[in-house]
């Protein structure tokens, strides 16, 4: 199934519709974090201590500094490397690596972006060196610059999956899961391990060349992709297009889930980031320990006084 709709605006989800295909995707029933149980303790410890009789008071302030320290540091999600790139350095960069092409590809980092300046019947990507994506909550940011073409090699491909080249006319090899605005026929569709799916939707456009960015966000529990679109990004952004795509049955593991961009013939990347997606439950135990850790505060303050 696929869900449509107007997706992140300026930062805020909207709703989506679902569009059923003759499949019903159920999402397995959530798993707390490991994160999750530490601050679970945190908060316990803290809101437990409001009530011990004051000789246990420099015991607790000791424990509160061992526990609370190490738990405010904790990752939400993985150890999955949370980065930024734009190029500046005329590099991919620390973060990033250039996989095996298809064809004779060139690529070039001298205008401070990834550009790709092979003719037509090649295709390269740029991936993450960190192969394991699939088991963080993230967001995946990229700006692509179409050019002005109906050459199907002007394909540009964003998402999860392999940097290396297939010998299927050199898109990405599987497992993957990826987003694709097809110039030349006026139209995105997304690719769930190689097979083509989403086909056909129409971007409502007389020409895909400019600039767009792309959006990627992933939940690692459920294993589904949100993939959006801002058709003529101007600096802010707003979707013009999303859809939902199953990853539960890709494959992915701790090898083989980069994170994506490239294709081949004119076309080039920009202002890359990566960031780690909270898990809501992780926040709110957080905000329960530090709640506590006041309240014991404000106590042996008016004790004190």
């Amino acid at each position: 199934s696929a869900y449509w709709g107007n997706g992140l605006v300026d930062g805020n989800w909207g709703l989506f519709e679902e569009r059923l295909t003759g499949q019903i995707y159920v999402g397995a029933t959530s798993t707390p974090e490991p994160s999750t149980f530490v601050l679970l303790g945190i908060g316990a410890a803290s809101l437990l201590a409001y009530t011990w009789r004051r000789r246990r008071q420099a015991a607790f302030a000791l424990a509160c500094t061992v526990l609370i320290t190490p738990g405010l540091g904790i990752s939400s999600a993985s150890a999955s490397t949370m980065f930024t790139e734009d190029f500046s350095d005329n590099s991919p960069g620390p973060d990033m690596a250039l996989g095996t092409g298809y064809g004779s590809p060139t690529t070039s980092f001298a205008s401070g972006n990834f550009a790709i300046t092979s003719s037509e019947s090649s295709r390269i990507y740029l991936g993450t060196l960190d192969t394991d994506y699939a088991s963080a909550n993230f967001d995946f940011w990229a700006t692509v610059t179409v050019p002005n073409t109906a050459s199907a090699w002007s394909i540009p491909f964003f998402g999860m999956g392999s940097a290396t080249a297939s010998s299927y006319y050199g898109e990405p090899s599987a497992p993957n899961l990826l987003f694709v605005i097809r110039p030349d026929q006026l139209t995105y569709e997304t690719r769930d391990n190689s097979a083509g799916t989403n086909y056909g939707i129409s971007l409502g456009v007389a020409s895909a060349a400019g600039t767009h960015r792309l959006h990627m966000h992933w939940d690692a529990t459920t294993e589904q992709a949100t993939f959006q679109l801002d058709l003529n990004y101007t600096g802010t952004f707003a979707s013009d297009f999303a859809v939902t795509v199953n990853g539960a049955d890709n494959g992915f593991n701790a090898t083989n889930s980069q994170l994506i961009v490239g294709g081949g013939y004119g076309i080039f990347f920009d202002d890359i980031s990566v960031s780690t997606v909270p898990e809501p439950g992780s926040l709110v135990l957080l905000a329960t320990g530090l709640l506590g850790a006041f309240a014991y505060a404000w106590r042996r303050r008016r004790q004190v006084a």
